[in-house]
C-alpha cells in the first residue's frame, strides 16, 4: 500500500493554495495529493490527514495501470472500512451494445482488467450527521481501445462520522502497477 498524508504532501506539492486547474476554474479546485505508483505493484493508496465534514467535498482523478495480477474490482473505501454492508452501490454499465443495472454492497467504483488500464474520476461528498457519498465515472479496457467499457456509479456510506481518509483499493493483490497515477483535490465552493 502507498499512503499519502495531506499534510507530509504539502511539502512535498509545494504552495497547494494556487489552484491548479484551467482558466476560469481558479477558485473551484485545489491540490490536495498527486501520487505516482513506483517500487513495485500496489494493493492499495491511501490519503490521511483529511477533513471532508470541513471541507466538504473531494474529487480524484484516476488513471490505473494494470499489473497483470488477474482482474481485479477496484474500491473506494472510506475511514479504512472494509465491511461490504456499510456501503450502498448502485451503478450502470455498458460495454458495446448492451447496459446493465445493479446494485450491491460494496465500496466498488470500477473494474481493473487485467493487463489494461482504468481511468475514473469520483466526487466525495459529506455534509455534517449525513452520511457520505461518492459518484463515480470510470472506463477501462485494453490500452489499444479495441475493447472498452463505462462504469457509472454511485455509493452511500452507513456511517455519519467524518471521513478523514479515502483509500483506493484493489480487490486482487497488487494489481496496481507502476505508473498509476492518483490525483485528489478539494473542491471550493
Amino acid at each position: 500500500m502507498q499512503m499519502v498524508s495531506r499534510t507530509s504532501r504539502h511539502s512535498q506539492l509545494g504552495d497547494v493554495s494556487t489552484p491548479h486547474v484551467a482558466s476560469g476554474l481558479s477558485e473551484a479546485f485545489v491540490k490536495i495529493a498527486d501520487t505516482t505508483v513506483s517500487g513495485g505493484a500496489v494493493t492499495s493508496v491511501q490519503f490521511t490527514g483529511l477533513d471532508l465534514e470541513t471541507d466538504g467535498t473531494y474529487y480524484i482523478s484516476l488513471y490505473l495501470l494494470s499489473a497483470g495480477a488477474g482482474g481485479a474490482n477496484i474500491e473506494l473505501q472510506v475511514n479504512g472500512d472494509t465491511t461490504t454492508t456499510n456501503y450502498y452501490n448502485t451503478r450502470a454499465q455498458g460495454s458495446h451494445a448492451s447496459i446493465v443495472s445493479t446494485r450491491f454492497n460494496t465500496a466498488g467504483f470500477s473494474y481493473l482488467p487485467d493487463a489494461d488500464i482504468m481511468v475514473a474520476h469520483a466526487y466525495i461528498t459529506k455534509i455534517a450527521s449525513q452520511p457520505p457519498w461518492a459518484n463515480c465515472t470510470s472506463g477501462f479496457g485494453d490500452p489499444a481501445l479495441a475493447d472498452i467499457t463505462l462504469w457509472n456509479g454511485t455509493w452511500g456510506h452507513a456511517n455519519t462520522t467524518n471521513v478523514t481518509s479515502i483509500e483506493v483499493v484493489s480487490t486482487t493483490a497488487s494489481a496496481i502497477a507502476n505508473g498509476s497515477r492518483l490525483v485528489l483535490y478539494q473542491v471550493k465552493s
